[in-house]
């Protein structure tokens, strides 16, 4: 047993002696590929919007940086602090800001004041586009101190523009104006054409309500800057926003002449791989309303309908490229794996070389067993530990994904609201152009029927993508608008008596229908004058469904029911949308029309009618 112990430590002391050589071998095994060559690979991809594979090299960056002791390093601070701009690039805010706060405590406390301010500057811009003022504030007021105090005049441009951003939106016109010269003032100082750009923009922005001509040439030097850089989507955008400024002052030429060079400008952006969609569908609005100024009609409308095909296809687009990203990420992550799999196996075989011809000089047979199965284990863990923490991460991946997800069906509820809001202004521009009563009478029976449907989706996307919807608070919605568009003379009362819960969407719809149908009958037919319309909406469960009582105090029925109004399209859709909830409808008179609906929840038993009969509703 001693003289085992002793050939165990002479191991020992010999496993030391091998293993300084192999640590020199192994640091120049990876000589190849330094921190500084992969942070600026990830730079590289950061600035052509390639987030998926910055973050991963930059992922792999700090977990090296992590396991080397590097992470508090000025050259780690910096790494983290990209890392966090990327991820804010990419829409994932929450992940952003905590980053953001820990790369500020660190570099306050290492004194690294460059990257403090950028962290404080980047957290201003992440707490403005949440619409947290204060926050916002604060952070802009740390950056100002620190660039003062440590002088670092270089980044006073940066300061400046998110000055200007910040009372744009929140704050003061005059000092937001203020600090937007200050960036056209300062950023040639320090070759930073980018901030100059910028400046420009900011500038005419807040300059084109009232000084339009300065406010265009600002949107000129803007865009100039942009071509020059090569920063495509911001040069089209500008384009945009000039012929946008043109049609509001009716320069139709010139209108006319900024949106064919967006056109030339879009073109070039597509052909080099990043079209920007967005700006696309704003062209199409704006030329529409170009053409329609100069009473070309036709075209006019068909920029339109190409402004709601386009957003149609933004919608497309983001979807599928949600699934695409998420599945290239994958795929980065397994080809990844398989190349630092194969990169440490050809790396343990050398090793293995090396210390097969230092143990066969330096110690015996069994000396160099021992060795062998000590390293070997000794691999064996540390390799364990590299894996335990990329599978932490992949798992705060997925869940990062899960989230964007929910939040993605929400923004697809946001979305077909915001579609039915243009079919609702298409109609609006069109029921501009008839004379005739009855059809401008149709018109704004189907708007009303369009906004009930884009109600519905308005409140599913304020709930964060809750699948049921209280109907009551919709039930106020839809009276809010009723009263908002009747003459000024005849506003109807309200009075809702409701004790249900949520309803899902599959139910509220046609439900909606055919409130908006009731409603506006009541704004038809059941005004009497020098009286108020008053209208009753009583509903609560009953049996193994719900039933719904509406009244007006108007005439009633003229042969007291609904039977002698057949054929219009209100009551075919009353009824249709009846049937779609297994119901069954009941008309009469009693100081005024008064409407018995009973109806269950989509997808379950159809009612018998004999049961409906049995039911007072």
């Amino acid at each position: 047993m001693n003289n085992f112990s002793r050939l165990l430590k002479i191991g020992g002391l010999l496993s030391i002696i091998l293993f300084i050589p192999f640590r020199v071998f192994a640091k120049k095994a990876r000589g190849a590929a330094t921190p500084e060559t992969v942070y600026k690979e990830a730079l590289a991809h950061i600035e052509a919007f390639q987030l998926d594979r910055a973050s991963l090299l930059l992922d792999q960056l700090v977990l090296d940086l992590r396991q080397s002791g590097g992470l508090h390093s000025a050259f780690g601070i910096q790494v983290r602090l990209k890392r966090a701009e990327a991820l804010e690039k990419d829409d994932q805010d929450e992940a952003a800001v905590q980053q953001l706060l820990e790369v500020a405590t660190d570099s306050w406390q290492q004194k690294y004041w460059s990257s403090y301010t950028n962290a404080q500057l980047s957290l201003a811009r992440l707490h403005e586009k949440q619409e947290r003022p204060a926050h916002c504030y604060k952070a802009l007021q740390k950056a100002q101190i620190t660039i003062k105090d440590q002088q670092l005049d270089s980044l006073y441009p940066r300061l400046a523009i998110r000055m200007s951003s910040y009372h744009r939106i929140f704050g003061q016109k005059e000092t937001a104006l203020y600090y937007a010269k200050e960036v056209i003032r300062t950023a040639p100082l320090y070759n930073q054409l980018e901030f100059l750009g910028n400046g420009h923009m900011l500038t005419a922005l807040l300059l084109r309500e009232e000084f339009f001509e300065i406010s265009a040439q600002h949107f000129l030097d803007a865009a100039e800057i942009f071509n020059s850089l090569g920063n495509q989507v911001g040069y089209s955008a500008m384009l945009c926003n000039l012929s946008s400024l043109y049609l509001k002052h009716q320069q139709l030429n010139l209108a006319l002449k900024y949106s064919d060079a967006y056109l030339q400008a879009y073109d070039k952006a597509c052909s080099k791989g990043i079209p920007d969609y967005w700006t696309l569908s704003k062209f199409y609005e704006v030329r529409s309303e170009i053409m329609a100024a100069m009473e070309q009609h036709d075209s006019a409308y068909h920029y339109l309908q190409m402004a709601f095909e386009s957003r149609l296809k933004l919608i497309q687009e983001e979807n599928r490229s949600k699934v695409v990203e998420i599945e290239a990420k994958f795929n980065d992550q397994q080809k990844a794996q398989k190349i630092s799999d194969q990169a440490q196996m050809l790396k343990y075989e050398e090793v293995k070389q090396k210390w097969g011809i230092g143990i066969a000089l330096l110690s015996s047979l069994f000396t160099g067993i021992v060795l062998f199965f000590y390293l070997k284990l000794r691999g064996a863990n540390a390799k364990m530990r590299q894996q335990a923490a990329l599978i932490q991460d992949k798992n705060l991946e997925l869940g990062k994904n899960l989230e964007k997800q929910i939040m993605l069906q929400g923004e697809i509820h946001h979305r077909v609201k915001n579609n039915l809001q243009v079919i609702i202004s298409l109609l609006d521009l069109q029921r501009d152009e008839i004379q005739d009563p009855n059809t401008l009478d149709r018109l704004e029976s189907m708007s009303n029927r369009i906004y009930s449907m884009a109600a519905v989706h308005e409140m599913l996307y304020n709930k964060e993508g809750a699948e049921n919807i209280n109907l009551r608070a919709y039930t106020q919605q839809l009276c809010e608008h009723f009263r908002q568009i009747a003459p000024e003379n005849q506003t109807p009362v309200f009075n809702l008596n409701m004790d249900t819960p949520p309803l899902t969407l599959e139910t509220l719809m046609p439900l909606g229908i055919i409130m908006n149908e009731l409603m506006t009958n009541s704004l038809k037919y059941g005004t009497i004058p020098n009286r108020r319309l008053e209208i009753a909406i009583h509903l609560q469960p009953c049996a193994d469904g719900f039933c719904l009582e509406y009244q007006d105090n108007g005439p009633g029925f003229p042969a007291g029911t609904i039977e002698e109004r057949e054929g219009g399209l209100g009551s075919y859709l009353l009824k249709s949308m009846v049937r779609q909830l297994n119901g069954h409808l009941t008309t009469h008179n009693s100081d005024g029309a008064v409407y018995n609906i009973f109806f269950k929840e989509k997808n379950q038993r159809k009612l018998s009618y004999e049961f409906i009969s049995d039911t007072n509703c």
